[in-house]
């Protein structure tokens, strides 16, 4: 007898999309990574790596959060056939000090008060 096989090839890579939800500011230290429009499902793992940012949480997750500017890379893993998919997304920061200005006048023994 004869026996046949026939072998598929399984080599569709995922996709991987990688945005920020806005800026890092005084008033948001931190902000979410927005790994949405990448392939989801069982057989896909997520993961996020930075060589200059920091991830606070999340980062095996499609939406980690992050406190510091820098390059945020995602990896979207098949772990059917072992393809991956990168995207990255570069977030700033917004930290600059507004500038205070007061003027009212001269204090002296005749004006003893000032309105600002």
């Amino acid at each position: 007898g004869m026996a046949s096989v026939v072998v598929t090839e399984d080599m569709a890579p995922p996709s991987a999309s990688a945005a920020a939800n806005g800026l890092l500011t005084c008033a948001d230290p931190t902000i979410t990574l927005d790994g949405a429009g990448s392939t989801t499902g069982a057989g896909f793992n997520y993961q996020w790596t930075t060589p200059d940012g920091h991830i606070v949480s999340g980062g095996t997750s499609l939406n980690p959060l992050v406190d510091q500017p820098g390059t945020y890379t995602l990896t979207v893993t098949n772990t059917a056939n072992g393809c991956t998919a990168n995207a990255s997304v570069t977030v700033s920061e917004d930290t600059t000090v507004p500038t205070a200005a007061a003027t009212g006048g001269v204090l002296d023994c005749s004006n003893t008060q000032i309105g600002l």
